[in-house]
């Protein structure tokens, strides 16, 4: 290989520089005409510079004019814009290490979610703040607040107004995608350390449980689903909270927050039941407790669980599927005849079951409180109107024959 051709490599790897002569920063600040004129080409020429083949020093003086104050608290909304996506692919053209100290890009995250605010109004920015969304989710560039004092209330922000976003049947298809995928790296590398993360994904499935079609509740299917593992151990903490910081009273509107927190149980299982891991037992601890109205709302959350069609819990918890049938004789009568009623829609769903379920229902047509005995009548008869007569016990049949004659069951 001769000298020319070696130069001729040689230059062909020259890093490439930043262009850019003009200073956005001006005493009293620039015009916002002059300063988005600016920021413009500042965008376009960042925009076309690679990854991993700039000449970084070209970079250093616009990187320090961005975070001045008169960019990021500039007045018009398009300038803004405009800046946060030029720091978006400075970050990017500097990756993996930011040109920044902590506090800088705090503020820097912070304007970032200042911008992304825009998808929940009307925006005359969109173009710009979709650049922004996307650079971020492509890079990653969330990935950096790991290493923050304050990233929890970044993380918390982000979330926040992505569903704020995403409550809209409105909101584009893409942009709800870029905000999966952010969400999702934040969870997976960052971390989520406080309880109001996993509260605001949870908080999806009770609003948007009428339109499963909304961004907002398919985006928090999509995040449980995807971080599972990572949320399961945040999941379990939220609803011990939720479950012991009320367990203990007797005051209608303690009672009326674990119904909230058992009625979210159930909604979680409908969607991502894995999350539910290490919830279940919590719900058979409550079933043992003294106070009776909490007895029977565990009692009636296990049935509805067990109940899911979808389902096959009494495999997987097989102690407290046990424990569940122990509640057939429970001390408050109004609890043994609901445990009669859930009875039926775990036989719809789960006929197998009947092995199990046929000597419990046996037992309480024998029950000493009549109600209860009409309760057991009434269960097997709608047992039966759903069921091959063939797999009805004799005996029980048999023993509802008998029942019959007990004027006050009629």
């Amino acid at each position: 290989m001769d000298l020319d051709s070696i130069n001729e490599e040689q230059s062909s790897f020259k890093l490439q520089s930043l262009s850019f002569e003009q200073s956005l920063l001006k005493r009293g600040g620039l015009k916002a005409q002059e300063l988005q004129r600016l920021l413009t080409e500042l965008a376009q020429k960042l925009k076309r510079l690679e990854q991993g083949a700039v000449d970084q020093q070209s970079l250093a003086r616009v990187a320090k004019e961005l975070i001045n104050s008169q960019i990021l608290k500039n007045k018009s909304n398009t300038n803004t814009a405009l800046a946060a996506c030029c720091l978006a692919d400075l970050l990017r053209l500097y990756a993996p290490e930011a040109p920044y100290n902590q506090t800088e890009l705090r503020d820097i995250f912070i304007f970032f979610v200042q911008n992304l605010s825009y998808f929940s109004k009307e925006d005359k920015a969109f173009e710009h703040h979709f650049y922004l969304l996307e650079s971020l989710a492509t890079v990653k560039s969330f990935v950096i607040i790991s290493g923050l004092e304050q990233a929890d209330d970044i993380i918390i922000s982000v979330f926040d107004e992505f569903f704020k976003a995403s409550a809209y049947a409105s909101l584009p298809r893409n942009v709800q995608v870029c905000m999966t995928d952010i969400l999702i790296q934040i969870v997976d590398e960052v971390g989520v350390s406080g309880q109001e993360v996993v509260e605001l994904i949870f908080e999806q499935f009770i609003k948007h449980e009428k339109a499963p079609t909304i961004p907002a509740y398919i985006m928090a299917v999509e995040i449980c689903s995807v971080c599972a593992p990572i949320l399961q151990r945040k999941t379990v903490q939220y609803f011990s909270d939720a479950l012991l910081s009320v367990s203990n009273v007797n005051g209608t509107e303690e009672l009326e927050e674990l119904r909230k927190a058992h009625y979210l149980i159930i909604k979680v299982n409908d969607v991502v039941p894995e999350l539910l891991l290490n919830v279940f037992p919590l719900i058979q601890e409550e079933m043992k407790l003294d106070q009776p109205n909490v007895r029977q709302l565990a009692t009636e959350t296990m049935g509805k669980l067990f109940a899911h069609p979808d389902a096959n819990l009494t495999e997987k918890y097989p102690v407290i599927w046990k424990a569940w049938l122990g509640r057939r004789n429970d001390r408050v009568t109004q609890l043994r005849a609901k445990w009669l009623e859930m009875s039926v829609d775990i036989y719809k769903n789960h006929p197998e079951l009947i092995i199990d379920l046929a000597d419990c229902i046996k037992m309480k047509l024998s029950d000493p409180d009549e109600k209860v005995r009409s309760s057991a009548c009434k269960t097997i008869e709608k047992i039966i109107l759903c069921s091959d007569l063939k797999q009805i016990d004799k005996s029980m049949l048999e023993s509802v024959e008998e029942r019959t004659k007990d004027k006050k069951v009629v």
